[in-house]
């Protein structure tokens, strides 16, 4: 499973959950789960950021852009 495709199956479970909590609230709180669920290393990367990333789409476009493109 890719970041993009938990980050978004972490989104849905999130709409269901924080059903109350305004969005940009949520995002925060998603992308704290996110992190807490993230391996160590996907941390450091993250870490090494100029700025943290603060919502779960911060750190699902942080992520892409330093992803290594396959090559075919």
């Amino acid at each position: 499973m890719t970041v993009s495709e938990c980050a978004e199956k972490l989104r849905k479970l999130g709409s269901y959950a924080y059903v109350d909590i305004e969005l940009k609230s949520r995002e925060r709180l998603l992308a704290s789960q996110f992190w807490n669920g993230v391996n160590k290393d996907f941390r450091s990367e993250l870490r090494r950021l100029p700025t943290m990333p603060k919502t779960l789409r911060e750190m699902t476009l942080s992520s892409e852009k330093n992803q290594p493109t396959s090559e075919n």
